[in-house]
């Protein structure tokens, strides 16, 4: 393969990289807003706050083995990109599967954000609606 495809299959590949890295940034971005919520600001009773807590360690625990994988498979595609003898079926396929692993947290980050909600009064919830907005 010449020199100069070999630099733009590179190239074109590292743009794939930040193009998805940057599309699932932009993807969490409004997960965000959501995942930065200040729960103490919501004046909880003893109860909410000890469920919230237990809907925050099931996160922790169920979130970190994904965002391992997600990890490892960034980096894994980052070095296909660089390799010259990956298969574009290859790139695709790890491609896929990062964009599945982003979807399934993002999955995750909403439904325990909605669990969350689901402990607060009607009164918190409008109080956390606009927290949200602002």
């Amino acid at each position: 393969m010449p020199i100069n495809m070999r630099k733009f299959l590179i190239i074109s590949g590292l743009s794939v990289v930040l193009a998805i890295q940057l599309s699932a940034g932009l993807g969490l971005a409004n997960n965000n807003s959501i995942s930065s919520v200040s729960w103490d600001k919501l004046n909880l009773t003893t109860t909410q706050k000890a469920k919230i807590k237990v809907l925050d360690l099931e996160w922790e625990r169920s979130s970190r083995n994904l965002i391992e994988k997600i990890s490892h498979d960034k980096e894994q595609l980052k070095a296909l990109l660089e390799s010259p003898f990956a298969t574009e079926a290859e790139i695709r396929d790890l491609q896929k599967r990062i964009l599945l692993n982003q979807q399934e947290l993002r999955y995750r980050a909403m439904n325990n954000f909605l669990q969350k909600r689901k402990v607060l009064t009607l009164c918190q919830k409008k109080k956390l609606h606009k927290m949200l907005s602002r």
